[in-house]
């Protein structure tokens, strides 16, 4: 992994609706996207992506898990690694996977 590349974390969520963008899974990706940039000093991306949305529904394999109960929003996920599944999205928890994670491609 060079200097320059993106890690990209999806986070699976219900749909920002009608919430103020202060307390929706937009500005909760963004801000964790900025901080963790900054604390990790990698460029890190926090993809959100609605729950049975057009793109939602490009990642089959995420689909089957709702599906069959086996993930529940909110939904973090790197690669092929689930860091959480429902419950309160942890920043704490995603930085020390993406420091880990981060260690083991040096």
């Amino acid at each position: 992994m060079s200097e320059n590349d993106i890690v990209t974390v999806l986070l699976f969520a219900m749909p920002d609706g009608a919430c103020s963008y202060e307390k929706s899974w937009t500005a909760a990706a963004n801000g964790m996207e900025q901080r963790l940039t900054k604390r990790i000093q990698k460029q890190i991306q926090v993809k959100f992506i609605e729950i049975f949305s057009k793109p939602f529904f490009e990642y089959p394999v995420i689909v089957k898990g709702f599906q069959d109960g086996k993930y529940e929003s909110p939904l973090l996920i790197h690669g092929d690694d689930v860091i959480q599944s429902g419950g309160k999205v942890s920043e704490k928890n995603l930085r020390e996977y993406l420091t880990q994670y981060l260690k083991s491609i040096q």
